[in-house]
């Protein structure tokens, strides 16, 4: 069986599939076989919608809660990953040019494959 490719659909047209299954008389799976969506996905929606109009149990993130998750997750993780750079090659970039970086460095980033540290004149002993 082949797989199908991913589809992506708007929040108006969950919407209208949340509507049509609420509203409509029909039952989940009729739902998504007359609009060939699966049925766990249709489920998904409905169960979202009620969330997101406050009938979330305890715990339960609305649609906005979520993507303001994802995006803390994100910049925590692109954070890690800055200091983790910083401090490896701190002691290496100040070997080579013969000076210890006192303090934060000015800037950290990479040119082409190297990964570069400025200090500035203060913290440069």
């Amino acid at each position: 069986m082949k797989k199908r490719a991913r589809r992506k659909f708007t929040s108006e047209y969950k919407a209208e599939v949340v509507r049509l299954v609420r509203g409509g008389g029909k039952t989940i799976g009729e739902v998504s076989r007359d609009l060939d969506l699966t049925e766990t996905a249709v489920r998904h929606w409905v169960s979202q919608a009620g969330i997101d109009a406050g009938g979330g149990g305890t715990g339960a993130l609305t649609t906005a809660e979520r993507a303001e998750l994802v995006a803390l997750r994100r910049e925590a993780r692109q954070l890690r990953m800055e200091r983790e750079i910083a401090s490896r090659y701190k002691s290496l970039a100040a070997f080579a040019v013969g000076t210890w970086i006192v303090g934060r460095p000015s800037w950290i980033g990479r040119v082409g494959r190297h990964f570069v540290i400025l200090a500035t004149a203060a913290s440069a002993r």
